[in-house]
């Protein structure tokens, strides 16, 4: 209505009348087509759909509200009484065949986000009302493996799905049996749910002595990177290499968890990423050179 009255004028109470909301026009045409009694409701998605093929027209709308031609709801003509039960009836047979978003997100496990990005991979759009046909849901069911097997998580998590401690965790990591596929600044590396299932399936890593280590002894993974004097070779080859480059570098030695700290001072120094990725090939030189 709000396109028929002049400038940003309100409508009347007179000319509100001419129009009613969706629900009322939807309460209108049940009673007024005695479909209560057939055991069908009228709802306001059928008013939308209704005015959207045309049968049904708008009266214009109220404080950002689609108004609904209130004569025509209270005494429907033949063409717009057939049509609202066709609507009705087709809205019946679709939500029996048809489950909520969030409904079909849980049937596959997955978040409504996950969901929706495997439905529109996989080419399926969602049905009228946002709905999905069940038959979609369980073909969707099929990919779902492959969905949540891509989601990530932080190295406390990553440690908890493998049931070992976090010395253990960084172990695996620094032997590249585990590599961080996502880093973001001032936030954990992440590692995707298939990396972290694939290395818990080796047997060759000896799973129960490492969920089982004592945190006051030496992990039965110490030497998973390689011999310890070969490590903490490299650890003193990699100080050497960063302080020639004119970067202020240190490492420090932990005998009860038999762990070193490699930390630097900033400021044109090389990211930890670039240090790890040295580390990872074996290799003193540094993939970061000075400016």
């Amino acid at each position: 209505m709000a396109g028929m009255l002049g400038g940003n004028r309100e409508p009347t109470e007179v000319e509100v009348r001419r129009g009613i909301g969706a629900r009322r026009a939807a309460d209108a045409l049940r009673v007024a087509l005695g479909l209560a009694g057939d055991g069908l409701d009228v709802l306001p998605a059928d008013i939308e759909r209704l005015a959207a093929d045309g049968v049904l027209a708008e009266a214009g709308e109220y404080r950002g509200h689609r108004l609904f031609d209130a004569a025509a709801c209270a005494a429907p003509g033949t063409g717009l009484a057939a049509r609202v039960r066709e609507v009705v009836e087709e809205r019946v047979a679709w939500t029996g065949t048809s489950v909520p978003a969030r409904e079909a997100a849980a049937q596959c496990g997955l978040t409504q986000a996950e969901f929706a990005s495997a439905a529109e991979a996989a080419g399926l759009p969602a049905g009228p009302l946002g709905r999905w046909a069940r038959s979609d849901v369980a073909a969707l069911k099929g990919e779902a493996g492959a969905v949540r097997s891509r989601r990530t998580l932080g190295p406390r998590q990553a440690a908890d799905r493998l049931g070992v401690r976090g010395r253990e965790f960084e172990y695996l990591v620094e032997a590249g049996a585990l590599v961080a596929v996502e880093r973001v600044a001032d936030r954990p590396a992440q590692f995707t749910v298939r990396d972290l299932d694939t290395v818990a399936g080796r047997a060759d890593l000896g799973w129960a002595a490492a969920r089982a280590a004592d945190p006051r002894r030496p992990s039965p993974w110490r030497e998973l990177a390689g011999p310890i004097a070969e490590r903490d070779a490299h650890i003193h080859a990699l100080v050497t290499e960063l302080r020639r480059q004119g970067v202020d570098a240190w490492a420090r030695h932990r005998a009860a968890s038999d762990r070193w700290t490699l930390d630097w001072a900033p400021g044109g120094a090389p990211t930890a990423d670039e240090v790890a990725a040295s580390w990872r090939t074996g290799s003193a030189e540094c993939c970061w050179r000075a400016g």
